[in-house]
């Protein structure tokens, strides 16, 4: 199972009482996956962590690669979020139930308890500090433009060409004001836009890091690559980094408290690097966030 949605809604603020609405019909429509064994003789890394329901970790799986992926045959977690979560889930001697919810419904079920945490790429954002928990940074997402040897790496290395962005996308706007709405193409998806740009028939594409990487991991033999954009007060995205977190149960201080610890140690002996690179997002910006 997979899908791809625009970064537009990974930094989305949310809007708190449609939430909780739509969070109530969405789970009538998700489909639910309980993977893992435990051990009998199992010791948590934090024995005092509690869940929504005992002895599981209950993921709201927003599917969408590089960040999340379910497996159809299996119900297991994959993408980059849910190899993390996976191994988090070993150490704390839980089982993961997933559940697919799609978009900011995911977050509405964390928030009416429902799940204890999102996954799908989240951004840290001060809203959603407002209403849920917010993990320490797993990776870093950054606006990336992609081109025939990496050859563009600014908004000026651009003026005069063809860029294309997914439509919706944070930059659609911006970029045209840049350079003019008839050197901006837009596309439904980035797959398009990839493909034109491996066909010459545009020059650059400008998108998430997360997204743009597992595209050009998907394609054999390209000369493709992609650069951090230099920061453009003209492309307010391009200013910093998203933090993507696991956004969770506002006021669980024993969930907050092992998932920053268990991301700390997962960053520290190279589990998250391991799951970038599973996933083609091999940039040490992704990782440092420089």
């Amino acid at each position: 199972m997979t899908r791809t949605t625009s970064t537009k809604r990974r930094a989305a603020l949310i809007a708190v009482a449609p939430l909780l609405a739509l969070s109530i019909s969405a789970c009538a429509d998700s489909s639910t996956n309980t993977t893992g064994e435990v051990e009998a003789d199992c010791t948590p890394a934090h024995p005092d962590l509690t869940t929504v329901t005992e002895g599981t970790l209950t993921v709201a799986a927003d599917v969408s690669l590089p960040y999340v992926d379910v497996d159809d045959s299996t119900g297991e977690l994959g993408g980059v979020d849910g190899l993390v979560l996976n191994q988090i889930a070993e150490m704390e001697c839980l089982t993961i139930t997933n559940a697919t919810i799609h978009g900011s419904t995911a977050i509405g079920s964390v928030q009416q308890g429902q799940s204890d945490l999102a996954a799908g790429g989240w951004y840290w954002t001060k809203a959603h500090g407002k209403v849920l928990g917010q993990t320490d940074t797993v990776y870093y997402d950054f606006t990336a433009v992609a081109s025939q040897d990496g050859q563009y790496s600014s908004l000026d290395d651009l003026d005069g060409l063809t860029v294309g962005v997914t439509q919706g996308s944070l930059y659609v706007e911006e970029l045209q004001d840049v350079f003019g709405a008839d050197n901006v193409k837009q596309y439904e998806t980035l797959t398009q836009a990839m493909t034109d740009l491996t066909n010459g028939r545009i020059d650059a594409t400008i998108a998430g890091s997360g997204e743009t990487g597992y595209q050009l991991s998907q394609l054999d033999g390209t000369t493709l690559s992609m650069q951090p954009i230099e920061a453009d007060d003209r492309l307010e995205a391009s200013l910093s980094y998203g933090q993507v977190n696991f956004p969770h149960t506002l006021g669980n201080d024993s969930l907050t408290t092992a998932l920053d610890e268990d991301i700390a140690t997962l960053r520290e002996d190279g589990t998250v690097q391991d799951a970038l690179d599973t996933y083609g997002l091999t940039d040490e910006a992704n990782f440092s966030g420089n």
